[in-house]
């Protein structure tokens, strides 16, 4: 750690400026065994955080943050190229970088203002304090393994899907930086979308339908022209779409839960139970079944009527969510107190319920 001022006569440094001058050389040495908290990135921010197969990163890769251009995809891709794992969380403002030791250097962690930008690098007076104090080393571990638990792991297509948004913004910044953190995505006022508001809502856990049948899909093209929605995958913000799962669970379920004019919180899950990284949908209606008799065994397909957010949630944001209010989260159990609710449905701060 001599190259950072850290050694058997100090545990602990500032580091203060142009803080990535400093801290590049040092993260390239140890590209393959680094995991990082970083809000926002910028322009090739993979030149000044050059990580490899072995490491990860953690940002805040929302929709709204992409929108904005306080995170760049493109740098996102370069990583996942370069076999490096990136995680997006949303609501994330920290920056901090944890790198493992080597065989002539303990580990450290930094700690500070900068986010990974060119901006950052030439411009703004940063500040990180370095350290290789085993407590806090262990303890900066612990944080970033359960930051990255309620995470969501971005694939190729879903950084593609956000390059393309990048791309398209009409946000216009100086020298296309992100924005500086006091103009951030979660600090600014955002559009607000109107849909009613539940007086019961549940949390359900479903799995995607990847073999949808033909008749399927047709009543789901009817319904999406009766409600001028779209498919999940053409959404847009603001606007609603149509989701589609079967049931596979007990027939209780689907009567209590998946009963026309419900509404519901859909978590999808993969295998088994689902994960606290789960993505979980918007606050969406229950307004159609169709049963495909025709299917070996019949299946029976439901419709929800969901609004388009820019939040991206997963079942763990949820259970946190009610967590703060005393409450343990249980699914298909339908919420009726309004503290409850009002928890659940300000994961979603851009759509507004209101009351019918």
């Amino acid at each position: 750690m001599d190259t950072l001022g850290l050694g058997t006569n100090r545990t602990a440094r500032l580091l203060t400026g142009s803080v990535w001058t400093q801290l590049t050389p040092v993260i390239a040495a140890r590209q393959h065994s680094v995991t990082a908290a970083i809000a926002h990135v910028g322009a090739d921010a993979h030149t000044h955080l050059p990580l490899r197969s072995g490491s990860s990163i953690i940002v805040d890769a929302t929709v709204r943050a992409v929108e904005q251009k306080s995170t760049n995809p493109h740098s996102l891709m370069a990583w996942l190229k370069a076999d490096v794992r990136v995680y997006s969380l949303p609501h994330l403002h920290a920056k901090m970088l944890l790198c493992e030791a080597t065989d002539d250097s303990d580990a450290f962690v930094a700690v500070g203002s900068a986010n990974v930008s060119q901006r950052s690098q030439a411009m703004l007076q940063e500040a990180v304090v370095l350290t290789d104090s085993p407590d806090t080393v262990d303890e900066a571990r612990s944080c970033l393994v359960d930051w990255r638990q309620r995470a969501t792991q971005l694939t190729i297509a879903r950084v593609r899907e956000l390059c393309d948004i990048f791309d398209q913004s009409t946000v216009t910044l100086p020298d296309d930086e992100e924005l500086p953190d006091e103009q951030a995505p979660e600090e600014q006022t955002h559009e607000v979308h109107q849909w009613p508001r539940p007086s019961k809502l549940f949390v359900t856990q479903v799995s995607a339908v990847d073999d949808m049948s033909a008749e399927a899909e047709f009543e789901r093209d009817l319904l999406i022209e009766k409600h001028g929605a779209t498919t999940e995958e053409n959404a847009t913000v603001g606007k609603p779409y149509i989701a589609v799962f079967c049931n596979d669970g007990d027939r209780k379920t689907a009567q209590d839960v998946y009963a026309e004019g419900n509404h519901v919180v859909l978590v999808w899950k993969v295998r088994g139970r689902a994960k606290r990284r789960c993505i979980a949908s918007e606050p969406g209606q229950v307004i159609h079944k169709w049963i495909d008799y025709g299917a070996s065994p019949e299946r029976t397909y439901y419709y929800v009527l969901v609004p388009r957010s820019t939040a991206e949630v997963a079942y763990g944001d949820i259970a946190d969510g009610l967590d703060a209010i005393g409450v343990t989260l249980d699914d298909d159990i339908g919420y009726l107190r309004r503290s409850v609710i009002d928890a659940l449905l300000a994961q979603w701060p851009d759509l507004e319920f209101v009351a019918g």
